[in-house]
């Protein structure tokens, strides 16, 4: 488990018109069925009264449901689904063979200014905390408390309770997240960085790769 001190890096700040910013889920599909699509719904559903001021979002499952008759995946091959939006509605569909990322060193990352409350396709600021240093993925701190990797949500096995934590403060609520926590599989902590001699061991969340043990 990691235990130093995280490098601090300094976002360029950029000004940002939300509204004018697509957005996008990333859906598992496997068996040529969308995975858990209800909490890709809830979250289409909260950024769309949240950034637009608007109760009108659109049917996922509709919306795939004419995209999915229309391709041919194999059933032994897992896809990553693509579906890119804004307040108009759907943007574009696109579904890709998913290859799990090899991770085999972490790092941790302190970024003070982050903001990714809402899955923007616009990701330059992960792709600012990638290029800082050449480990496989990061995990990172903002004021010292945990918040995600660039790719997932993260959960910890604490040591003495043996339950797997979930930080209360990451940067995106992720579906596979909240999936997680209302079966109670993973339960909210506030994580700082020095706590993490209390876990032994992380785990990756996110719709490709579920619950993922480093």
């Amino acid at each position: 488990m990691l235990g130093f001190e995280p490098l601090e890096l300094e976002l360029t700040k950029q000004a940002r018109n939300h509204k004018d910013e697509t957005l996008f889920e990333t859906i598992a599909l496997t068996k040529q069925k969308a995975q858990h699509l209800t909490f890709h719904q809830n979250r289409i559903e909260r950024s769309f009264r949240e950034l637009y001021g608007s109760k009108n979002s659109f049917n996922l499952e509709q919306e795939l449901k004419s995209y999915l008759k229309k391709i041919q995946s194999e059933k032994n091959r897992t896809y990553r689904l693509k579906l890119i939006y804004n307040q108009e509605g759907v943007v574009s569909i696109n579904h890709y063979i998913y290859q799990k990322k090899v991770i085999d060193t972490l790092e941790m990352i302190e970024v003070k200014d982050i903001d990714y409350s809402y899955k923007y396709s616009n990701r330059s600021i992960f792709e600012s905390i990638k290029k800082s240093s050449s480990a496989d993925e990061y995990i990172i701190t903002k004021n010292g408390l945990l918040t995600d990797t660039t790719i997932a949500n993260i959960a910890l096995l604490h040591r003495d309770t043996h339950l797997w934590h979930t930080p209360t403060t990451p940067l995106l609520h992720g579906t596979t997240r909240e999936r997680l926590l209302e079966n109670q599989t993973i339960h909210a902590e506030q994580i700082h960085y020095r706590d993490l001699k209390n876990y032994s061991k992380i785990a990756l969340l996110n719709a490709m790769v579920g619950f993922y043990i480093l």
